[in-house]
């Protein structure tokens, strides 16, 4: 019974921990990816005024593929938050 009831504190430890690991790493993802959708806008615009159209067009697709990607790491975050909170 002792072993038991040390061996759910450890499973409830390690399940803690991995918790506090993905609310980390979403954070530190989404942080790089902000910024880096913030600088691929800024690229965009460069692109924009010295009138390199493609790559402007280029840089609208990763953009989107920034924003996309932010949002899945927001909901991924708002996942291991929730996951947080119950442990």
């Amino acid at each position: 019974m002792h072993c038991a009831s040390k061996c759910w504190g450890n499973k409830q430890d390690v399940e803690r921990d991995a918790v506090m690991n993905a609310f980390q790493e979403t954070s530190e993802l989404f942080e790089s990816l902000h910024e880096a959708r913030l600088r691929a806008i800024h690229a965009q615009r460069s692109a924009a005024l010295h009138g390199v159209l493609d790559a402007r067009v280029a840089l609208g697709r990763v953009v989107v593929a920034l924003e996309v990607a932010e949002d899945a790491c927001r909901e991924a975050h708002a996942v291991s938050t929730e996951s947080a909170g119950q442990n």
